[in-house]
């Protein structure tokens, strides 16, 4: 029985770790959890190799997934979970006159890297324009908005960024739109839990289709993990060097300081506070180092 890495089937150094130590959540997320068994399959060195027949089957299934990737450590992570379970994956990055917006290019870079195609939409007019928030603006990431919720909150973002990637994703025959929400350790935002991507879907499917449905889904690998959970899926993925000196989270838009976690704009001290986004990296990083021994 012919058995071959992931590597070697695909074509692309992303993808040798495919189901090695996914986080069990096969009630909840659609985590190809079966990976790990299946029977025949044996590691050479630290690659693992599957049988080829397995690999053919499993993407007949699996062809093309989009990933709303803004360069972030969330959806770098969700990038290389895509690459290791999709045939073809491609990137949709939304430009929505955000002060970070050196994102953007740290999201050009790391999909050069791996030779992903990248579609960047333009929404300065539309979200950039309309949304009051303080990400899009002069005002301070780590206040609160009138809503109560973080002032970074961008109403509407996730909403529009996955209505965008649903219509890209039907021009372009996608199996799966990849998200890096997440509500366990999110900043408080609606817009990131799984009872919100549901009805979307379920919307979206209803204004194209009417009574039926896609075969679309969105998938959201980190729905569930706290920061120090997504730090080590991160390394189980085979990306976290990356998510370390390519991502960029920080709400202020400067890559001025490298820490441990990753760069910011902040040095983290009492009087050069990290913004929200760089404090939930720090802290989700001494967790993963403490939780998992590193």
């Amino acid at each position: 029985m012919e058995k071959l890495s992931l590597y070697d089937y695909l074509g692309r150094a992303a993808g040798q770790k495919l189901g090695n130590n996914v986080k069990q959540q096969a009630d909840k997320e659609q985590v190809p959890v079966g990976w790990r068994k299946i029977e025949n399959k044996k590691y050479v060195g630290n690659v693992l190799l599957y049988p080829k027949e397995f690999l053919d089957k499993y993407f007949q299934s699996h062809t093309k997934a989009i990933v709303v990737f803004s360069g972030g450590q969330d959806s770098t992570t969700c990038l290389y979970w895509a690459l290791n379970r999709y045939k073809e994956v491609e990137a949709i990055t939304f430009q929505y006159g955000q002060k970070h917006i050196v994102e953007i290019e740290q999201s050009k870079k790391i999909l050069n890297k791996l030779g992903v195609k990248q579609v960047i939409v333009n929404l300065d007019q539309s979200l950039g324009f309309l949304a009051e928030s303080a990400l899009t603006s002069n005002g301070d990431v780590s206040q609160t908005n009138k809503y109560g919720l973080p002032s970074s909150f961008v109403p509407g973002r996730n909403g529009i960024f996955l209505y965008n990637a649903y219509v890209y994703a039907l021009k372009t025959n996608a199996d799966s739109l990849i998200t890096g929400v997440c509500q366990t350790d999110y900043s408080g935002y609606p817009d990131c839990r799984r009872d919100f991507i549901d009805r979307l879907l379920e919307t979206m499917d209803n204004g194209v289709f009417g009574d039926k449905k896609s075969n679309l889904k969105i998938e959201t690998p980190l729905m569930y993990l706290t920061k120090s959970e997504t730090f080590k899926l991160a390394e189980d993925e085979g990306c976290l060097p990356e998510v370390i000196e390519m991502s960029h989270t920080c709400y202020n838009g400067e890559r001025k300081y490298k820490h441990e976690f990753g760069w910011s704009s902040e040095k983290g001290t009492s009087e050069d506070p990290f913004c929200p986004a760089c404090q939930l990296r720090a802290n989700g990083w001494e967790e993963y180092k403490k939780q998992y021994n590193k």
